[in-house]
């Protein structure tokens, strides 16, 4: 009884390793033909290239081959042997379960390749990326042929003999995604990265105009475009023309780390804006559009005018001011400024353990000092005894 429930332990034990890890490797394949497929399981552990090794027998032999996980899922190409024979794929160290537990197995599954040649196969058998790439694809026939492509659009390529190399856009995706891109008889996994376009490090100060104008006041208002990234933005204006006038117009070229001041100007009333302007001006960097939102009342009591933000002080962010916030455990060694970012450090931040630390320095130093001042004390005083003895000796050899 023992023996038959042990016996069943070992089927089990061995179904599940068998079990742990499967692909959808087909049988045989054609000579040079680029084998795409799909490593599932529970792998806790990500599969590295040097895991993957092709016997021929019990001999290691050299493809051409490339393993990624994609969305999730292991995938694995490679370039078949031109020599038919039988072969196997090993995946050695596979971090899986087994029976509950975690293990590490070597998985290994067996093709061949027959006397035929593929007609054409490709390179790479899988894509990872965030920008525009390229397939290579290599006819093994001596006249042109046509394959269809379903990416980025359904289409008709005419392959000719030898390498050809097939340039893919991404200008048209909207949106990371995961797709199997067909190129004639090949189905290539594919993650496509959508990468935002970086933000333009343009600011407004203020951020918004809020007044209450005298309506007989000429009536202007500065801010501050400020470009406190590391590229050239060219601004494009847009804004009521028949409310607003601007010290500058139209387009406005803004160098790396620089701003510019401009007036903003109201025209002359009319009976609807002076019931009050709710209106914004906007500013356009290729297609990204900053506003700054200007709002006025009008009062015919002088007194009651007000515009808080001309009024107070406009704060400025570190950058402009040239300097740099100390990180902890850093003190400036300079002037110290207020800024948006906090304490601004007109000078450099150094250690503020090495600043702690100084007065060892200046005790050491205090110490050799003393050390110093007592030895040629004493120097003085042995000396002076000596001397002293010395006399009395020589007193003391003149005696009868």
């Amino acid at each position: 009884m023992k023996k038959i429930i042990f016996f069943c332990a070992f089927i089990f034990l061995l179904i599940s390793t068998v079990s742990a890890i499967s692909t959808d490797l087909k049988s045989s394949y054609e000579k040079s033909e680029t084998i795409i497929i799909e490593i599932t399981g529970n792998i806790l552990e990500p599969i590295s290239n040097s895991q993957i090794e092709f016997m021929r027998g019990h001999v290691a032999i050299p493809l051409a081959y490339e393993s990624k996980k994609l969305s999730g899922k292991y995938y694995l190409w490679i370039i078949a042997p031109q020599q038919e024979n039988n072969y196997t794929l090993l995946i050695k160290d596979i971090t899986t379960t087994v029976a509950g537990r975690t293990e590490k197995i070597d998985f290994a599954q067996n093709f061949s390749v027959s006397q035929n040649s593929t007609d054409y196969f490709i390179k790479p058998g899988l894509i990872s990326t965030q920008k525009d790439f390229s397939i290579d694809i290599y006819l093994n026939e001596d006249s042109n042929t046509n394959i269809s492509i379903n990416f980025p659009i359904e289409r008709e390529v005419i392959l000719k003999p030898g390498k050809n190399t097939l340039d893919f856009s991404l200008d048209n995706i909207s949106a990371t995604t995961f797709t199997k891109i067909n190129i004639g008889k090949y189905s290539l996994p594919a993650y496509i990265i959508k990468v935002e376009d970086e933000k333009a490090k343009l600011r407004i100060e203020p951020n918004t105009i809020i007044s209450t104008a005298y309506f007989k006041d000429v009536l202007i208002y500065p801010f501050q475009l400020v470009n406190f990234g590391d590229k050239r933005l060219d601004v494009k204006l847009e804004y009521n023309k028949d409310i607003f006038s601007l010290s500058q117009d139209n387009l406005i070229s803004l160098k790396e780390n620089s701003f510019v001041e401009l007036n903003l100007t109201i025209k002359e009333l009319t009976d609807e804006t002076k019931k009050g302007i709710n209106e914004k001006i906007s500013f356009v960097v290729d297609n990204q559009k900053f506003e700054l939102p200007v709002i006025i009342s009008f009062t015919e009591n002088k007194s009651e005018a007000s515009t808080p933000y001309i009024e107070g002080s406009i704060v400025y962010y570190c950058t402009e001011l040239n300097g740099k916030v100390c990180s902890g455990g850093e003190v400036c060694n300079g002037e110290v400024k207020p800024s948006i970012d906090g304490a601004c450090c007109i000078g450099e931040c150094k250690s503020e353990e090495a600043k702690d630390n100084s007065w060892i320095g200046y005790l050491i130093a205090g110490l050799l000092v003393i050390v110093v001042i007592y030895i040629f004390i004493r120097y003085r005083k042995t000396k002076t005894m000596k001397e002293g003895f010395s006399k009395e000796i020589s007193k003391a050899e003149k005696l009868p």
